[in-house]
């Protein structure tokens, strides 16, 4: 049996809490809403918070096993990254759709696969990587 590369796993990993996070993104959304009778607004800008915290640690210790940086430090870079990240994609679906006119479903699927690699470089090379000696030189 052939083993998968370190980073293709991760990759995979990472894909997986997307995955994740986009199910409990929908499911307690609607929990909130039709069970516990919350606004469709406050559902889901609760569920924003919840899924920024999981995926936070998710990716954190199970996709790019950076527990050895500063959880302080790697979290204020994390919601600030995921935030840009958010505004960029935005921004590139309106480039696509908005002012070239691409289809908005081929819009999105573009965007979102585009803006899916770009994070899992930057959150492993930047984000968490923090806090990490540099094993050349010692420096962070």
């Amino acid at each position: 049996m052939t083993k998968i590369p370190a980073s293709l796993a991760r990759l995979i990993r990472f894909g997986l809490v997307g995955v994740v996070v986009f199910g409990v993104s929908l499911g307690l959304t609607a929990l909130l809403h039709e069970l516990l009778g919350m606004s469709e607004e406050l559902a889901f800008g609760i569920t924003l918070v919840v899924v920024l915290l999981g995926g936070f640690a998710a990716n954190r210790y199970v996709v790019f096993d950076a527990s050895g940086g500063d959880a302080r430090r790697q979290g204020a870079h994390y919601a600030a990254a995921a935030l840009s990240f958010r505004g960029l994609q935005y921004l590139s679906f309106l480039a696509l759709h908005t002012w070239l006119g691409v289809p908005y479903v081929p819009a999105i699927i573009v965007v979102l696969g585009f803006w899916f690699l770009i994070k899992y470089a930057y959150y492993g090379k930047r984000v968490f990587k923090m806090g990490r000696p540099d094993p050349a030189t010692g420096r962070q």
